[in-house]
């Protein structure tokens, strides 16, 4: 996130207006991040509960 909003403004002329808004661009960053994290929680738990059976 952090590199999107530097890119955003430092490539800005005076009169130019930014592409996206970055207040939704980092909510979708953050539901992403969630969504990948339990994404990743559900098939480690599957991967676990496989070997032990």
């Amino acid at each position: 996130m952090p590199i999107t909003a530097y890119t955003a403004v430092a490539g800005r002329a005076a009169d130019s207006v930014m592409p996206e808004n970055l207040g939704v661009a980092a909510a979708i960053h953050v539901t992403a991040s969630a969504t990948g994290a339990g994404m990743l929680r559900a098939l480690v738990r599957a991967h676990v509960l496989d070997q032990t059976a």
